[in-house]
């Protein structure tokens, strides 16, 4: 099992995604979804991957990184006990909310589909970002994601303070 050597390989490998060369980064990515479906990450690993899809350099990296801790999350029975640590799970929903925010389109969708598994696992805290989120990224979200705005007191301005403002 590659288990103890899985957190160790996540950064190095999510560094090769920033090359030029397609055939690298197609190589890389394949690497890790094998490594993700048969192996598990420890909260390093899932840190390493949130803290890519905020903090890299380029746009590939950070959507990729969403994109491997959406397989990550989707795959929660077994990941248990990193995702229950607190650590990890301020981590993942700091990288999808300020991902949300980002200014390459690529990453911002790559957050929406991390989102989905985001919520599986952690309701409370999905209801707690969509929350913190603008009424544009709240109406992009919604989209990718239906039914993720009903309930929520998003920061929008209520249709009754627009008609008061008309007037």
């Amino acid at each position: 099992s590659l288990d103890p050597f899985v957190d160790a390989l996540v950064e190095p490998l999510l560094r090769l995604l920033s090359k030029k060369s397609r055939v690298v980064v197609d190589a890389v990515v394949g690497a890790m979804r094998t490594m993700l479906a048969h192996s598990r990450v420890g909260a390093r690993g899932v840190r390493t991957l949130a803290q890519t899809a905020v903090g890299a350099k380029h746009p590939q990296q950070r959507a990729c990184a969403l994109d491997f801790l959406a397989v990550v999350l989707a795959q929660a029975s077994r990941y248990a006990v990193v995702l229950g640590a607190d650590s990890v799970a301020d981590a993942v929903q700091n990288a999808v909310r300020r991902a949300m925010e980002d200014g390459a389109p690529e990453v911002r969708t790559a957050a929406r589909r991390a989102f989905v598994p985001f919520r599986r696992v952690w309701d409370e805290r999905a209801a707690a970002l969509v929350d913190s989120l603008s009424a544009s990224q709240i109406k992009y979200l919604g989209e990718a994601v239906p039914g993720v705005v009903v309930g929520s007191g998003a920061k929008s301005t209520s249709s009754a303070s627009r008609g008061e403002r008309e007037n």
